[in-house]
C-alpha cells in the first residue's frame, strides 16, 4: 500500500553561521521587563538585530517558497526571550503566518503540539514502536545557541520547564506575515 500524508507542517531548521551570540545575549538581557523574561517589542532594524533580521527572513522566504505560497513574508513583531527559570508552559499560539524562534543559548526543549489534536487520546505510549508524524503527539526541538526554528504560527506550543537550569535560555523570536 502507498501511504502519504494527507496534509502536512512545515518545519524549518537552520545552524546560522557567523552570527555574534554573545553580542545578542547582552542585548537580550538587557531589554527583557516583565516575569517571562520577555521584552517589548523591538524594531529589526535595530542592532545587533538587523543582520540577524536579514538572514531570518530570508530563510522564512524560502520555506513560504517551499510551500508553494505567493508574495513573501515581512516582519511584524519582533522580541527577545530570557527564561530563567520560569518556561512558557501555557500552550499558545501567534497572531501571525510564521513564528521564527532564534536561540542565543541552549535550555529547555519548544514543544510543538501536533494540530491532530486527538491523537494522544487515540495512540497510547505502549502502542508506539517508532515515534514518527503520524503518532507523535508532541515533537520536541531542543535549543543550541545559532539554532533558527521556524514553524506555523498557528501550530500550539510552549517551553519544556527545565528542572536543573544550567545557564538562562536566551532567545529572540521573530514573528511574520504575508506582504502583498
Amino acid at each position: 500500500m502507498q501511504i502519504e500524508n494527507a496534509f502536512a507542517m512545515p518545519l524549518g531548521f537552520e545552524m546560522l553561521e557567523g552570527v555574534d551570540n554573545e553580542i545578542l545575549k547582552k542585548f537580550c538581557l538587557e531589554r527583557q521587563h516583565d516575569l517571562k523574561g520577555q521584552s517589548n517589542l523591538i524594531g529589526w532594524g535595530t542592532e545587533p538585530i538587523k543582520s540577524l533580521a536579514n538572514i531570518v527572513l530570508e530563510q522564512v522566504n524560502q520555506m513560504h517558497t517551499a510551500c508553494g505560497l505567493n508574495y513573501k513574508q515581512r516582519f511584524s513583531h519582533v522580541w527577545t526571550n530570557v527564561n530563567r527559570p520560569n518556561p512558557i508552559r501555557t500552550p499558545h499560539t501567534h497572531p501571525c503566518f510564521f513564528t521564527s524562534i532564534y536561540y542565543v543559548t541552549s535550555g529547555s526543549s519548544l514543544n510543538l503540539i501536533n494540530p491532530n489534536n486527538n491523537i494522544e487520546n487515540l495512540i497510547d505510549n505502549t502502542l508506539v514502536k517508532n515515534y514518527n508524524p503520524f503518532n507523535q503527539f508532541i515533537q520536541r526541538i531542543y535549543p543550541r545557541p545559532g539554532l533558527l526554528v521556524t514553524h506555523p504560527a498557528w501550530l500550539l506550543h510552549y517551553v519544556e520547564e527545565d528542572s536543573n537550569p544550567s545557564e538562562d535560555r536566551i532567545s529572540i523570536t521573530f514573528n511574520t506575515v504575508i506582504a502583498k
